[in-house]
């Protein structure tokens, strides 16, 4: 199947996509724009597609990742977007189920970790036909436990897991992660348009936090018909304030 090559920070950055396959979403770049840290961090990203969250950080934060990607086609096209922007020395790829994760790799060994995750579980929704969308949208090949679990196995104490999801998994999401020793720290909801509910929730959890819930304001991906300011920032690669 073809592939094109699509500008994903201005012109700088770049990233590899099949035409009527998997793509990334808004959520995965924002999820990476909230990523802290300094130059030289060690990260792991759970279900890496086709690379997004990885080129992301590596190019705009100087941070080692090492993505994990159960589907060999998106393992295969998360390289190549990485030696396409000379960071194949800063990224490395994986094929690796999530599950298998705590069983598989030594715990304790990344700084942060970041996952945006399949937000719907099999009984929600049509599955896509396609096998890339369908797992990358359903919970087929993991569950948001799964991901929170091999999350607190990778991470350090001290350690930073960042999670893009659906704000009406909160209580789900903020229950596990407190149960897995993953203290939620920083809470920012995402909405289309003022006045519009939030479609998309980004936390932040700390492994063995203390306490304290940070609740941001909304970031506003639209005003009219237009991206807001601070999504003209993200995507011209400029940091956060």
């Amino acid at each position: 199947m073809n592939e094109e090559i699509h500008p994903l920070v201005g012109e700088d950055l770049r990233i590899i996509q099949k035409p009527g396959q998997y793509r990334f979403g808004l959520e995965a770049v924002l999820l990476a724009n909230m990523v802290g840290g300094r130059p030289g961090l060690r990260a792991a990203d759970l279900g890496s597609g086709d690379g997004v969250i990885p080129l992301l950080l590596a190019y705009k934060k100087r941070i080692r990742v090492t993505g994990f990607e159960i589907q060999s086609s998106l393992v295969e096209m998360a390289r190549k977007s990485c030696a396409l922007n000379n960071l194949a020395d800063m990224v490395e790829i994986k094929q690796q189920d999530i599950r298998e994760i705590p069983r598989d790799i030594r715990g304790g060994t990344f700084d942060l970790v970041t996952a945006n995750p399949p937000f719907f579980s099999p009984d929600e929704g049509r599955i896509s036909s396609k096998k890339e969308i369908a797992l990358a949208r359903h919970e087929l090949a993991c569950t948001l436990e799964d991901v929170i679990s091999a999350a607190s196995h990778l991470l350090k104490e001290g350690g930073d897991f960042y999670l893009a999801h659906r704000p009406d998994r909160l209580v789900d999401i903020l229950g596990g992660c407190r149960q897995a020793r993953l203290e939620p720290k920083i809470l920012q909801p995402v909405q289309p348009r003022e006045g519009e509910e939030a479609n998309i929730v980004l936390l932040c959890c700390r492994r063995g936090g203390k306490t304290g819930l940070q609740l941001k304001p909304p970031l506003l991906v639209y005003r009219g018909n237009d991206y807001s300011q601070e999504m003209k920032a993200i995507y011209r690669g400029e940091e956060k304030k």
